[in-house]
């Protein structure tokens, strides 16, 4: 074990050529040495770990031992105890709390000149956005107001966490025709009665408020579309105005802007400029009723045959990984390849 010892003399004698015992013609003086076993060094790091808020603790076991310097002995065993959690945003430090070391079951951690780094504990804010509730009416002479708002997923499509709730308030009006902004002005969240705002990264969207013109109404029909999925988009440019009751001199454009290019559904819908004799865009202001198609691309049937392959037996392991598409497929999309391994 690690430490210092006394060298002592534990037999000596003189001989001669002729191998005879010459010891008691000396007056011989014993000087004893020492003998030292320094303790051996090595470096313990605690690992840390890192995640977005999710209301549960967060904690890490993993350790390793520096490659910077020595090892312990090749037999012995090493059992570190580690301390550390972490559930609202922040960090921590993950604290190597012990370290033992083991020669079979005694204990020898005393040969060993052990250093110890923590690691770290971190919780970062979860991402997600507030809006503000947007609204519409014609006008009528009494404000328009909305308190409505909803949370919409910034990460991972994680709202928030199950059990929180928010207090929030919007501040926003508008009675004449025109639009304005609905604010987002207060916000907190909780867990029960504890504040847990610190735990989300919020950003806050405005909604709007918009008074339309009383009497003006526009309704606007778009085209639908299939297909099958070709990697290109889809699009119908059928758009027609089905009803216009603006007043002469009101400039009009709808164009069907919608577009989907991978298989599954999307409307068709329209861009609308309307500008006043004046040159003032109103577009925003006018009453619309849509009806708006469909835009569907189908998933493009493909059928992929993998190898086929014998062996004598050898003892070994086989497989093969080719495969390919057969002649009742259709091609792929130009650009897009399959991988596909047999087993």
């Amino acid at each position: 074990d690690a430490g210092q010892g006394t060298c002592t003399v534990a037999f000596f004698r003189i001989y001669n050529g002729e191998n005879a015992d010459m010891t008691a013609n000396y007056e011989v003086t014993f000087s004893d040495g020492t003998l030292t076993v320094t303790r051996r060094p090595f470096a313990v790091m605690a690992g840390s770990d890192r995640k977005v808020y999710d209301g549960t603790p967060l904690t890490y076991g993993g350790w390793w031992i520096s490659s910077a310097g020595f090892f312990p002995v090749e037999w012995h065993d090493v059992d570190v105890e580690i301390e550390g959690s972490i559930t609202d945003a922040g960090t921590v430090p993950n604290v190597l709390r012990s370290v033992t070391v083991w020669e079979n079951e005694r204990d020898v951690t005393a040969n060993y000149d052990i250093t110890c780094t923590d690691g770290k504990l971190t919780v970062d804010p979860l991402p997600i956005t507030l809006r503000a509730g947007s609204a519409a009416k014609r006008y009528d002479g009494t404000p328009l107001v909305c308190s409505e708002y909803e949370w919409i997923a910034a990460y991972e499509d994680r709202l928030l966490v199950k059990g929180h709730s928010a207090s929030v308030s919007l501040e926003g009006s508008q009675t004449g025709i025109g639009e304005s902004a609905n604010t987002v002005v207060f916000y907190k969240i909780f867990s029960g009665e504890r504040d847990v705002t610190k735990n989300y990264d919020v950003v806050c969207v405005d909604g709007s408020l918009r008074v339309l013109y009383p009497d003006y109404t526009l309704k606007i029909r778009t085209g639908s579309a299939s297909k099958t999925y070709d990697g290109q988009p889809l699009t119908a440019s059928e758009c027609v105005i089905e009803e216009n009751d603006l007043p002469e001199g009101f400039w009009v454009s709808a164009e069907a802007v919608g577009s989907i290019r991978r298989a599954g559904e999307a409307y068709n819908t329209v861009h609308l400029e309307v500008i006043t004799p004046d040159g003032k865009d109103i577009s925003r202001l006018i009453y619309v009723e849509y009806d708006l198609g469909i835009l569907e691309v189908l998933p493009r049937p493909v059928t992929v045959r993998t190898a086929s392959n014998s062996w004598e037996y050898d003892g070994e392991s086989h497989y093969d990984d080719r495969a390919e598409t057969t002649q009742t497929s259709l091609p792929l999309a130009e650009g897009d390849a399959f991988y596909c391994q047999g087993i």
